[in-house]
């Protein structure tokens, strides 16, 4: 806690008035009953006898307050009876106030506020040139929900270019990051902002993201008191301005005549001097004493039902006065205009719906604005006219009083409808823009109970697109769907489909393309498979393929189109730092939830208490310059306590929110603790009474019981040591049990040195907390091993598999979860009686329950308060999967995908999780790009649930036999134009091996072929009908070879044809390598088809860390086959592949122990025939520029080479020539400048015909140019080196984005944005009209161009 750094300034400027002026002696009663001062502080100040130290301890107390406290300090001294204590205390007040941005202007509807607001900041701007350069942005708010605010301020991050790293969910994430993105964005901030007629006082919180803003409001909200300046505009104008008023609709002869005529002054005080009521009266123009006389007689009619609230007289009569004096038609289109919204009304829109040509109508708006009905403005920009608040109440009010407001507004609606319906001819995405049909159709449409229109407009997607491509945002169109919803369930009508529509654009909203709009592209890509959003999108896209290019996913990977149980994002903060949030337990259900802002070094940081719901802050403790490590909260959300860092030490703050208080820790002799140095502190989860928490020391040895009573958190007497240090000591999910458990031995101090007397074994014990005793204890193996298909206790502290995460499952029977690494198990179940598992090396499989295994280890477990659920996570791994138990028995798992936002990325420890209490809700918290939390419902009836047991069989879930399943080898091709994908799997348990084959747009497995040998590697090429596997191993048989070599390697290579969905071996080709590295990895392979020549490209490893290539071709046809291998060659490392086609390979690689680097070129002639062409060496200081000039036909002694220094690469760029390596064969024409890369210190430019690419191994593309014309600078991500020669498109990856360019004018064509997508590799058949893309785990996705014969 703390105040402001304004206030404390505020405080220190007054010091000396403080001392001389204020009694804090008679005050420390009433500042103790305001809670400003604790007990303590009290008897601190009584005790001191000195003025200047009470003072001096009392402002010190003060600062350690919020600033709520400051301002109530002013009103005690403001109550009390010295007239100098009162000044005083107004004046800190006021003091504090000057220095606020932020003014809120009240007062009734129709005094004029908002023209007095626009006519002074106009004054401002014109005359004094506030607020430039930076602008003044005018939004007017009226009688709106919070998630219509929610889009209003979207909008103007919109105008504004504030690009939204995430979507915010609700009015708290949105006010946060607008509150870090004027921070770091001062002009910006500096722009004046005014919110016209607020209505909701909630709002207030919302509004004050930046330095300047003025709220317009018509009440006075007092709890905005301390933060906003206040100014009430005057209910009534002065005789002198009413006549001015009045005088501007007459001749400047009657204005004298106006001042003297009682009937005036009497008309005028019927009305109150009420600036609407002047305006409207000044609108008739009245001359003679008759007409003040009648005006006298209908404003002093004194009927209750026509009197309004807040007004004292009768305004509707003014209006029905002013009105009658038109002509009945002219009253029938004015009435009309009540249909509105209360907005800028577009002029274009009247004239719809009044049916008439523009000047008639623009007539007939300019008498009413002579009549001061409404106001007409018409600019260079737009036309527009706007209509009062309560003229717009008046004119929604029914003239039959025998039809109800209602239905009188429903025919209004419909009549509106109908009149765009007539404009459009009923095709609605064709309906001109004018300014409000599509902001308010839907609106209107709602209110007329058009079910029929309803319907069409909300599946209708080219009208969906039609206003996408006018606001730029899918905001609006969610908007839209959120009211329909609303609407539907009003009316006990099914929505489903269209939350489904909603969820997608809320979710996905980032993929859209901001360029295009084009919302059907974005269905296509973001849907969920065989969805009714995808079946009509499609539709679409087939109906415009003369308009547009679409593209579709036709194979999604597997599991990455599942129903998804999320429910919503909440970004709590905007710097948390590293420390995570935590959830209070309410009884009634009203999570409280806890973190930390601005949490960085040195700076000020706070720790706040919101409602889980709402968003709403609670309590809000200020921490300067503190950095927190740790938050937490109790079960009841009454106390807090976080862990901080001060004087280079960590201790424990523990405060009562609801008092304010600061809570001590007094041990067992009753002595207050100087410092809570604690390793951790955790509340108990259950409320019993008073709150219990748990400690465990720094050492982490030591585990002590606390209670908290009043002010005091007193040592229960329950304590426990321990020889070893605790590994986790934690409250058992909703008991009071805990759980303890430690390893026998020191796991940081074996991974570095031996200790062979270490002890296997970890001790898990159960604690009662209530009766303080021990519960239950189990001896569980340090370490497992997995081999033969069968658990033992490991042999080493090398074994993978050790005891990282444990949970007790508190069911009957009970049972213990366990994370071994990547393994996750039931241990002591069924009903076991057993304590122990044996930590020697004998078979464990009946001492425990495998669940699960999984390709990465995991990180952490959950469960629920039922303990019906168990979650777990794996490290740097974006699904959670979820195991619902029925007593100690795993019933079904499903998987669900934890992180909304494409942008967010994992980090070690980033992704992290908890069930909410009493419920079986999910929330997952994820602190990059944006400190998220996810909220995921686990109950929903929609979510795939497998049968555990099933899905032990399937491949929807990564069970067991699932993980013992491996994909070694992947391969994919396109032959004539159809995808084929080949998977060689191996089972881990019997080592067996399968070769699985797909093809088409959808991917179908079309064979299943078991192996009689175990294979590494898969081939496909293109345009081929057969692929290839390749088998490398070691082998000492003496009567492999005929010289003596002890050990060699064989490499087999066997031949499969694929042909009408069937697998058939042909031939296999068996050589020998006269040589012993320690492993041969296959870097390329290429299919020349000329002369039906295999190429393989390896490098090989060897004891003594050298690394030579060795290149491999083998003729199908004959089974000739030959290797190249350089017997004398240095120890390479960092062994790359520059550049290989069917007729040469070049090489880059560095002299291991050495600056020195090379290039090598091997030419790889027709036949079988290999030959090391030349090395290139140079030094690393050197940063090599290489350019190759690749030959057109193919002609080996027609490849040029040559190197230049960095510092003379634009030589290279400028398109120069070479005769040698050394010289250029004509002077340069131009220059490019390159900047070098951090990450490189060579590149390489390509030439091939027309086409130039320069590139740095990394897959940085830098530039590409055709012709001499064309060059581009560019920074960008290859999709593959092959993408460079196309002859369509260039494509590059980003951000998890595909871009399309072509490949002339290197313009950006089209962008794969897509959820489903992450590619690592992609190919394309030769119209690239369909591609394969494969992503880092090996799965596959199509995309299909729907229309072949357009271009993008």
């Amino acid at each position: 806690m703390g105040l402001s750094p304004q206030l404390e300034k505020i405080l220190e400027k007054n010091y000396n008035k403080l001392l001389v002026r204020v009694p804090i002696n008679e005050l420390i009663s009433e500042l103790k009953a305001k809670q400003i001062l604790s007990d303590d502080q009290v008897n601190d100040l009584k005790y001191c006898v000195r003025r200047k130290d009470r003072t001096d301890l009392f402002i010190k107390a003060l600062k350690t307050r919020d600033d709520e406290d400051f301002y109530q300090f002013c009103q005690i001294l403001q109550q009390h009876q010295a007239v100098t204590v009162r000044n005083l205390g107004k004046a800190l007040q006021n003091e504090s106030k000057s220095n606020y941005e932020f003014h809120n202007v009240h007062g009734i509807a129709g005094c004029g506020k908002t023209t007095a607001v626009a006519q002074s900041v106009k004054l401002m701007v014109d005359e004094q040139d506030f607020f430039k350069p930076y602008g003044v942005y005018w939004i007017k708010i009226g009688d709106i929900t919070e998630n219509e605010l929610l889009q209003m301020i979207l909008n103007l991050c919109q105008q504004l270019d504030v690009k939204l790293e995430c979507k915010p969910q609700n009015l708290k994430e949105i006010d946060a990051y607008l509150r870090l993105y004027f921070q770091d964005h001062h002009n910006q901030s500096q722009i004046l902002y005014i919110f016209d007629d607020v209505r909701n006082s909630t709002f207030f919180d919302y509004l004050a993201f930046a330095d300047k803003s003025i709220v317009i409001t018509s009440l006075f909200y007092p709890q905005t008191r301390e933060n906003y300046c206040h100014i009430k505009a005057p209910e009534k104008l002065t005789y002198t301005e009413v006549i001015q008023i009045l005088a501007l609709h007459q001749h400047k002869r009657y204005t004298k005549k106006l001042r003297q005529n009682q009937l005036v002054a009497q008309a005028m005080d019927n009305i109150r001097h009420f600036p609407l009521a002047v305006a409207i009266v000044a609108g008739l123009c009245l001359k003679t004493d008759q007409e003040w006389q009648q005006t006298i007689d209908a404003t002093c009619i004194n009927d209750p039902k026509a009197k309004l609230s807040q007004y004292k007289f009768n305004l509707f009569a003014v209006i029905t006065m002013c009105i009658d004096q038109l002509d009945q038609k002219k009253r029938h289109l004015f009435r009309q205009l009540g249909v509105f919204k209360h907005v800028e009304i577009p002029i274009r829109s009247i004239i719809c719906l009044w049916q008439m040509n523009e000047q008639e109508a623009v007539d007939l708006l300019k008498e009413l604005d002579s009549r001061s009905l409404l106001q007409y403005h018409d600019n260079s920009q737009r036309s527009y006219c706007i209509i009062h608040e309560k003229i717009m109440d008046f004119l929604q009010q029914p003239i039959d009083q025998q039809k109800s407001q209602q239905s009188y507004m429903q025919e209004l609606h419909q009549a509106l409808i109908d009149s765009y319906r007539q404009r459009c001819d009923g095709k609605w995405c064709n309906c001109p823009d004018d300014g409000y049909f599509y902001q308010h159709i839907i609106y209107h449409a709602i209110q007329a109970e058009d079910d029929k229109l309803l319907a069409t407009l909300m599946t209708d997607f080219s009208w969906m697109m039609a206003k996408l491509k006018i606001f730029k945002s899918l905001n609006n169109l969610c908007q839209d769907l959120g009211d329909y919803i609303n609407y539907l369930k009003l009316n006990d009508k099914n929505s489903d489909a269209f939350e489904e529509l909603l969820d997608l654009f809320q979710q996905h909203e980032f993929y859209l393309d901001k360029e295009s709009m084009n919302l059907i592209q974005f269905l296509l890509y973001c849907a969920k498979k065989e969805s009714w959003i995808i079946d009509k999108a499609v539709q679409l896209a087939n109906q415009k393929t003369n308009e547009d290019n679409y593209w579709m996913i036709t194979k999604y990977p597997q599991n990455k189109t599942d129903d998804s149980p999320w429910i919503g994002t909440k970004t709590i903060d905007t710097n948390s730092g590293l420390i995570l949030p935590k959830c209070s337990r309410p009884r009634d259900g009203k999570i409280k939830i806890i973190y930390a802002n601005n949490n960085r070094w040195k700076k000020d940081c706070t720790i706040i208490v919101s409602e889980y719901e709402t968003s709403k802050s609670k309590v809000r403790f200020s921490l300067p310059k503190t950095y927190v490590f740790e938050v937490r909260i109790s079960p009841d959300g009454n106390i807090i306590a976080y862990l901080i860092s001060r004087d280079r030490r960590e201790e424990w703050e523990i405060h009562n929110i609801g008092t304010r208080q600061r809570l001590h820790a007094v041990d067992q002799n009753g002595f207050k603790l100087p410092v809570l140095d604690w390793k951790k502190l955790e509340f108990c989860p259950v409320i019993t009474g008073y709150p219990t928490v748990l400690t465990v020391s720094r050492d982490r040895k030591d585990i002590i019981i606390w209670k908290i009573q009043g002010r005091e958190m007193k040592h229960t007497g329950k304590s426990a040591s321990y020889p070893h240090r605790l590994e986790r000591c934690e409250f058992i999910q909703n008991t009071s049990k805990i759980l303890i458990w430690w390893r026998r031995y020191n796991s940081y101090r074996l991974r570095f040195q031996e200790d062979k007397s270490w002890i296997n074994e970890c001790q898990i014990e159960v604690w009662n907390v209530q009766d303080w005793y021990h519960h239950q204890s189990f001896e569980v193996p340090g370490f497992i091993q997995y081999q033969h298909g069968k658990y033992t206790a490991g042999k080493s502290a090398s074994s993978r598999l050790e005891l990282t995460v444990v949970k007790y499952i508190d069911l009957e029977p009970m049972s213990i979860i366990a994370a071994y690494g990547d393994t996750l198990l039931r241990l002591f179940s069924n009903g076991s009686q057993a304590k122990r598992i044996s930590n020697s090396n004998r078979d464990l499989t009946g001492s425990l329950t495998v669940i699960y295994r999984s390709d990465k280890y995991i990180a952490d477990i959950a469960v629920s308060d039922d303990h019906q659920l168990i979650a777990i996570r794996m490290h740097l791994e974006k699904n959670v999967i979820i195991f619902r138990m029925d007593k100690d028995v795993v019933k079904s798992c499903l998987t669900i995908h934890c992180v909304q936002d494409t942008k967010a990325d994992l980090v070690d420890g980033n992704l992290h999780f908890m069930f909410v209490s009493g419920s079986h809700h999910l929330l997952v918290y994820n602190q990059y790009p944006m400190y998220c939390l996810y909220r995921y419902n686990l109950e929903d009836q929609d979510l795939n649930w497998q049968d555990f047991q099933e899905s032990m069989q399937t491949s929807d879930q990564r069970s067991v036999q699932e993980c013992n399943t491996i994909v070694i080898d992947s391969s994919h091709a396109f032959v004539h134009d159809i995808p084929i994908i080949a998977k060689l799997v191996a089972n881990k348990q019997n080592g067996s091996c399968n070769l699985k084959v797909f093809q088409g747009e959808r991917v179908q497995q079309i064979a299943d072929y078991k192996l009689d040998q175990t294979y590494q590697r898969c081939f496909l090429y293109d345009d081929s009908d057969f692929l290839i596997l390749m088998m490398m191993y070691a082998c000492n048989k003496k009567q492999c070879v005929s010289n003596p070599v002890s050990r060699h390697w064989h490499i087999v290579i066997t031949q499969f044809h694929h042909l009408r969905g069937s697998l058939e071996r042909k031939q296999q080709i068996k050589h020998t390598l006269r040589d012993d590295p320690e492993r041969l990895i296959v870097k390329e392979s290429r299919h020349r088809i000329s002369d039906n020549t295999l190429i393989f490209v390896f490098y090989a490893e060897y004891e003594d860390e050298s690394q030579p290539w060795i290149v491999m071709m083998v003729n199908y046809m004959s089974g000739e086959s030959m290797i190249y291998f350089d017997d004398d060659y240095p120890l390479y490392e960092d062994m790359r592949i520059v550049f290989c086609n069917n007729y040469n390979l070049i090489t880059y690689q560095k002299v291991r122990n050495s600056q020195e680097l090379a290039i090598e070129w091997y030419k790889l002639g027709d036949g079988i025939n290999i030959k090391h062409f030349k090395t290139y060496s140079y030094h690393i200081q050197d940063q090599l520029a290489c350019k190759i000039v690749v030959p057109m036909n193919k002609r080996a002694d027609d490849l040029e080479i040559g190197l230049l220094p960095w510092n003379r690469l634009r030589q290279i760029m400028a398109g120069a020539r070479y005769n040698s390596l050394s010289r250029l064969e004509r002077p340069l024409q131009q220059e490019v400048r390159i900047v070098q890369s951090s990450r490189a210190n060579e590149c390489f430019v390509i030439e091939k015909g027309n086409v130039m690419s320069m590139f740095f191994l990394d897959d940085e593309l830098l530039t590409k140019g055709y012709k001499d014309a064309r060059r581009r600078q560019l920074d960008m991500e290859i999709a593959d080196v092959d993408n460079l020669w196309t002859d369509r498109y260039l494509i590059e990856k980003s951000n998890g984005q595909i871009y399309f360019y072509d490949k002339i004018t290197l313009q950006l064509v089209h962008v794969i944005q897509s959820p489903y997508i992450k590619c690592q590799r992609m190919k394309s058949n030769r119209q690239q009209s369909l591609f394969i893309c494969q992503d880092e785990e090996r799965q596959y996705s199509i995309i299909k161009r729907i229309a072949y014969n357009s271009e993008l």
